[in-house]
């Protein structure tokens, strides 16, 4: 959609979320099944590490937030978690399983000191379609030029990639 996804290094939580700042974002915000299932797919394989996320109840025990401000509406704890063993356990990962297949996905909340690695989210600009007309002009008949204005077009966002496409039939 609208955001960019990064690896960040740590080696703790507190410093994967600071460089995750230092680029525009925050550690990954997960708002539904769907993103968490494209992260899954982009960013883990089995048997792979554990990455940062952004949820951290940090502030308040048990009431978790995402770092980005966002409303903490979707979550996907692994059975029996956040459970805050042994205490301090105040961040947060998804997990790639490495030591439990069975956690594949799956997020568990941790002291954040492992592992050394973040996903950051990093909001871009929307690129909206362009809007206008361009005018025509010219002797429509075989042979003769014809002239595009296309100065009618307003570009809201000032994506400089845009191309126009033009359809014509005669």
């Amino acid at each position: 959609g609208d955001s960019a996804y990064v690896i960040v290094e740590g080696p703790t939580w507190e410093e994967a979320e600071a460089n995750a700042n230092a680029l525009g974002g925050h550690l990954v915000t997960i708002n539904d099944e769907e993103e968490n299932e494209w992260i899954v797919d982009s960013y883990l394989s089995p048997n792979a590490r554990n990455y940062f996320i952004g949820a951290t109840d940090q502030d308040s025990e048990g009431i978790w937030a995402w770092t980005s401000g966002g409303r903490f509406e979707y979550s996907n704890w692994f059975d029996g978690e956040p459970n805050n063993a042994d205490g301090g356990e105040d961040y947060s990962v998804i997990s790639g399983a490495p030591q439990d297949t069975s956690r594949y996905g799956f997020w568990n909340d941790t002291k954040g000191v492992d592992p050394e690695f973040g996903i950051a989210e990093i909001p871009l600009v929307p690129n909206n379609a362009p809007t206008g007309t361009p005018i025509l002009t010219g002797d429509f008949k075989v042979g003769q030029t014809i002239s595009i204005d296309a100065s009618a077009i307003v570009d809201a966002d000032n994506f400089e990639g845009w191309t126009p496409t033009y359809e014509y039939s005669w």
